[in-house]
């Protein structure tokens, strides 16, 4: 059977079906984020503890990419993004009814599980389905969607729970997700160039493959680096916040991460630019930014802090809206696997930003995570140097 041609526009029913799926994903992810000084409270426990309903859920999300690549490379890629959809508001719904930290910590922890059944299938059916530019336009799409539900989990929570509580609030983002589900199962176009590998062995041996793939490890090294530091300067930053000299709302918090508005502008804005500067020039912009806010982020001012956040988020969906897409583009194998390999390292990255600094928190406060950040972006940026050498000359 002959494979088609791979798309060059975009349909508005792609479209929509890959922004709502983004957007429950990481609606369902940070809903905890700016709720983590009131479940100090709640649960009676440390920094360090309750940081772990992000880490744990991150951690989850890297654990299962392992399989989710090759799975998806088998069953299919709508497919596998319907089920776990629908799937992952239940987690969400029962989180509510947990009134012990472990409790709420496991359900958290399988909402980490479900959330790559959505998230590392997306690069590879838009990099299987659409050629670029589609695909680059697509994929910053897709991470300005990202950025939309990280916005509404993290501010839209925090606003309904100093309204309503913080129950309630996770009851409407698991209803929303179930929607969602039902709606990717109507209107989400099918793969037209997918092509099931039966053999699992092949499917695992692509994601070994990939692991050693130089090109790969840079690449998922980078999202490692600036996912680490973004998760943790946003996580321990709502600490400082709600403490002296600020002493914030619970609905205030809630509209500092309004900043994530710049996420829904850098995203698109990145697709074009790597169409017209390179992949890595674009990158290399996104990290930089990064590296420029965290400091800022230091200055006991509101308004500075905000800028410094804006500068962050700006620069983390720069880098975020093209590095996967680039390891799909390279990919010695089934994308799927190299999908796999990205979002393992990314969201590591992340998980370990939730946890490292909170074991400095008690001793180093806010200017030890921003330290520590530093140090990995800095990391980072020599990676990038070597990956936009040695890629470009391949």
């Amino acid at each position: 059977m002959t494979i088609p041609e791979p798309r060059d526009t975009i349909s508005p029913w792609a479209a929509i079906s890959l922004f709502l799926a983004a957007f429950v994903v990481f609606a369902n992810l940070y809903d905890v984020q700016p709720l983590l000084p009131m479940f100090r409270q709640v649960f009676h426990a440390r920094e360090a503890s309750v940081s772990l309903s992000l880490g744990l859920t991150v951690l989850g999300i890297a654990a299962a990419s392992v399989v989710v690549g090759p799975l998806s490379d088998r069953v299919g890629r709508k497919n596998l993004m319907v089920i776990a959809t629908l799937l992952l508001g239940i987690p969400t719904l029962l989180a509510t009814f947990s009134h012990r930290l472990a409790l709420f910590l496991v359900w958290r922890t399988l909402t980490g599980l479900l959330i790559p059944g959505i998230i590392a299938v997306v690069i590879a059916y838009v990099n299987e389905e659409y050629r670029p530019p589609a695909s680059h336009l697509l994929m910053g799409l897709y991470v300005g969607s990202t950025v939309m539900g990280g916005l509404v989990g993290r501010m839209g929570t925090g606003v309904l729970t100093a309204l309503w509580g913080w129950r309630p609030a996770f009851w409407v983002i698991a209803a929303f997700t179930e929607i969602t589900g039902l709606w990717l199962w109507r209107f989400l176009p099918p793969s037209r160039r997918f092509r099931p590998d039966p053999s699992w062995h092949r499917a695992f041996r692509n994601l070994a493959a990939s692991f050693r793939h130089p090109g790969l490890l840079a690449l998922g090294f980078l999202g490692f680096c600036y996912f680490f530091a973004f998760i943790s300067s946003f996580t321990f930053l709502t600490y400082d916040l709600a403490g002296p000299p600020f002493r914030l709302s619970q609905l205030a918090i809630g509209l500092v991460f309004f900043t994530y508005i710049f996420g829904v502008v850098a995203s698109p804005l990145a697709g074009r630019a790597s169409s017209r500067f390179g992949p890595f020039e674009v990158i290399g912009v996104g990290l930089t930014l990064v590296m420029v806010g965290m400091p800022i982020t230091l200055i006991p001012h509101l308004p500075i802090i905000l800028i410094g956040l804006s500068l962050i988020t700006f620069g983390q969906f720069t880098a975020q809206a093209i590095t996967p897409g680039l390891a799909g583009q390279i990919a010695p194998h089934g994308r799927g696997a190299a999908g796999g390999v990205y979002t393992v390292f990314y969201y590591i990255g992340g998980s370990l930003g939730a946890a490292i600094p909170g074991m400095l928190w008690s001793r180093y406060r806010y200017p030890g995570v921003i330290a520590v950040n530093e140090v990995f972006l800095f990391g980072a940026f020599a990676v990038w140097l070597w990956a936009r050498r040695q890629l470009k000359a391949g």
